[in-house]
């Protein structure tokens, strides 16, 4: 057989079990409680392109209520908030940055992402530092004069910091072995990837400080309460 033929029979049984066993909808049928693999962030990033999902957004949706201004997908890449889940779409995310942890920034500098990228503001990290600008954000949470003179009343008081929504929590990570490394760092998150990524490369023995724990469904989502006393 043809190498054609292989690739075109490869195609069509990867149609026929995508049609018996269809993935979930990436836009809002994922679960944040679960921790997506490899296999199944391909089964369902190809479903998502072969899905009508695509053709919908670029046709004319009648009835959507546009929030933030008139934006069409093939243009801008809009989606409408009544269109997606935000924990679907970030159980994707979370899992795609879990599975992908050799980068190579465009300085030959290889890391995990975990921290954001992008950014203009100076930072007082180096310039081959690809998480520069997300590391000067945390540090700039934690250092400005209020947080400061707070943490000088604590006196020897270990800093105690709640995050709700701390994603992989690479801001805690750098807190709690950087700029306060004293500091007893709670850190919560809805994503299951994402929390895993933090026990398995922050929340380690060598930074006891930081803990890190899912919430299922979030804080605040059906009557969740962050698991810290008030």
């Amino acid at each position: 057989m043809g190498l054609a033929k292989k690739l075109g029979a490869l195609v069509a049984l990867g149609a026929v079990l995508l049609a018996i066993f269809p993935p979930p909808d990436v836009l809002s049928g994922l679960s944040s409680n679960h921790d997506h693999g490899p296999l199944e962030i391909q089964a369902i990033m190809t479903a998502f392109c072969l899905s009508p999902i695509i053709g919908t957004l670029l046709g004319e949706r009648e009835g959507i209520d546009t929030t933030g201004g008139e934006f069409k997908f093939e243009d801008d890449g809009d989606i409408e908030n009544d269109e997606y889940a935000q924990a679907s779409i970030y159980a994707i995310l979370y899992a795609m940055y879990k599975n992908t942890p050799n980068l190579i920034s465009p300085h030959g500098k290889t890391y995990q992402f975990t921290f954001n990228t992008w950014g203009f503001a100076p930072s007082p990290y180096p310039e081959d530092d690809p998480q520069r600008h997300g590391k000067a954000a945390y540090a700039g949470l934690v250092t400005q004069p209020a947080a400061l003179e707070y943490k000088k009343k604590l006196g020897d008081t270990p800093l105690e910091i709640v995050e709700i929504g701390c994603g992989t929590a690479a801001g805690a990570n750098l807190i709690t072995r950087e700029v306060h490394p004293t500091a007893h760092y709670l850190a919560l998150d809805m994503q299951q990837a994402a929390i895993n990524t933090c026990n398995t490369i922050h929340a380690t023995e060598d930074n006891p400080g930081l803990t890190c724990k899912v919430v299922p469904n979030g804080v605040g989502n059906g009557g969740n309460q962050a698991p810290v006393a008030d």
